[in-house]
């Protein structure tokens, strides 16, 4: 809201101008009669006649506000009373689902319903392996550390629940037996196998946009590659991603991630911001492990890298001097920095999962699908 500050202090400075910073304390009450207030510290540009202030009403309605104003610096305050009147939201406007994309959609939830339905239970190798871009404090060089780590890996799901067990048996080269490990890398993976689920779920289809890209040809599977994206922005557990799903039997074989946006990613996006750099974030997971009609983790990827778009260096470039020679022009050879466009990708960051050597497969599914009539 923008309050006239005119109508509330007169002459607390020179010229009629503020003179220092404005207090300003907002209060109203509900219609069940709930006390409302909003409180905020505001600096005023010179010459200016108003401040503005977010308040957010908890619904539509009319309010009488009281309005207090003082100025921190002269100590001068005022009040008055104004009205504000908040209407509904518009309600947001349906457009139709593209039948084409609404076909695949139904028959992905299918499967997402047969998947958290189903009772499994599987052990496999996992390897994980990590790189990571660090200082060498010796030769003060970046340089890739990079590890490894094998897991007996297990996977238990019932009820629409799902828990993983890892037992570390080699962590490098060496030979360990550790139960009840736990990833040591610095980006943790979970529950890859239900993921289908949190994207594509009957149940969490009013939290994302959906989007048909194109039909694609991929591993064997006539796929439609479907775009998802949040409806709500802003830091959470929803990221942003694109689905293959099998157009025959509503499967999912791959699925990649921009967590842009989920807890975390805020930092990483400052940091590009100092380098001057744009983040790119992915995590990839395909499901080519199949099983009666059920599709299971096969691998899994997450890099962390930096776009620099420009780069500054330095060039020899000659100066004319005046004097010296026939021609009257000498020249100085001197070092300008210069930009140059040049698309240039650092990888800060990669781990990678994969999953082999499927030993134990029990799979019995329950689903119940209405009749279409």
């Amino acid at each position: 809201m923008w309050f006239s500050i005119s109508d509330y202090l007169r002459e607390t400075g020179k010229g009629g101008t503020i003179a220092g910073d404005l207090h300003v304390k907002v209060s109203s009450a509900t219609s069940d009669g709930d006390p409302l207030e909003f409180e905020k510290v505001l600096h005023p540009k010179e010459e200016s006649a108003s401040v503005e202030m977010k308040v957010n009403f908890p619904e539509p309605g009319d309010y009488i506000l009281t309005v207090a104003v003082t100025d921190c610096l002269s100590g001068n305050s005022a009040h008055n009373y104004t009205r504000a009147s908040i209407a509904p939201p518009e309600p947001e406007v349906q457009v139709p689902m593209n039948p084409k994309l609404k076909a695949v959609l139904d028959k992905a939830a299918v499967y997402c319903r047969r998947l958290q339905k189903a009772a499994f239970r599987f052990t496999c190798t996992e390897v994980v392996e990590e790189k990571v871009l660090k200082r060498n404090p010796l030769s003060k060089r970046v340089e890739p550390e990079k590890g490894r780590w094998n897991y007996d890996y297990q996977v238990v799901a019932g009820q629409g629940k799902v828990n993983e067990q890892r037992v570390l048996i080699l962590r490098g080269h060496k030979k360990v037996n550790i139960p009840d490990a736990k990833l040591e890398t610095r980006f943790k993976a979970h529950y890859s196998v239900f993921l289908p689920i949190t994207l594509l779920g009957e149940q969490n289809r009013e939290n994302y946009v959906y989007n048909m890209l194109e039909n694609v040809r991929l591993k064997k599977c006539n796929c439609a590659l479907i775009e998802i994206t949040p409806r709500l922005a802003g830091e959470g557990p929803l990221a942003r991603g694109k689905a293959w799903v099998d157009v025959e039997n509503g499967s999912i074989v791959k699925i990649e991630m921009d967590p842009r946006g989920v807890a975390g990613s805020a930092s990483l996006e400052a940091a590009a911001k100092k380098m001057s750099a744009r983040l790119d974030l992915k995590a990839i997971h395909w499901y080519l492990e199949e099983r009666k009609g059920l599709r299971f983790p096969s691998s899994a990827e997450f890099s962390e890298s930096y776009i620099f778009e420009k780069q500054i260096i330095e060039r020899r470039i000659k100066l004319p001097n005046s004097g010296g020679e026939a021609d009257g022009t000498t020249y100085t050879t001197t070092r300008l920095p210069t930009v140059e466009s040049r698309h240039r990708q650092v990888e800060f960051y990669r781990m990678a999962q994969t999953y082999k050597k499927y030993r134990y497969f029990e799979v019995e599914t329950k689903v119940e699908v209405e009749e279409q009539k």
